[in-house]
């Protein structure tokens, strides 16, 4: 990407699609497969259209939509019949607590992970 000389608030987003051939490429581009929801400094935001699947990347405290956090961190949030699926994680491995509230109301399942 040329970004320019000393670009000032520039932004854009792209998708990572390994293995991908040009023409899979120029297909995804075009379905509309992906929805930016928000690029700012605070949250980035994107919905994967084909799964209903969003990903949140909170950079600081706060709300984006209907996802509420007090730290920095990723969430994962997908609607299923019953309810929401979420995954919550924080990649500096550094938080001894997080809270993070959705908005509506939802019996709470925890499913363990495998490592």
């Amino acid at each position: 990407f040329s970004h320019g000389v000393n670009p000032t608030d520039g932004r854009y987003a792209y998708v990572l699609l390994p293995g991908a051939t040009v023409d899979e490429t120029k297909a995804f581009a075009e379905g509309g497969a992906v929805s930016i929801l928000s690029n700012t400094n605070s949250v980035q935001a994107a919905k994967d259209n084909r799964t209903n699947v969003t990903y949140y990347t909170f950079w600081e405290k706060g709300t984006f939509g209907d996802v509420t956090v007090d730290q920095p961190c990723m969430v994962i949030t997908q609607p299923t019949d019953n309810g929401i699926r979420i995954a919550i994680s924080d990649p500096t491995q550094k938080l001894t607590s997080l809270n993070v509230k959705i908005a509506g109301s939802y019996k709470l399942v925890v499913e363990p992970v495998n490592k």
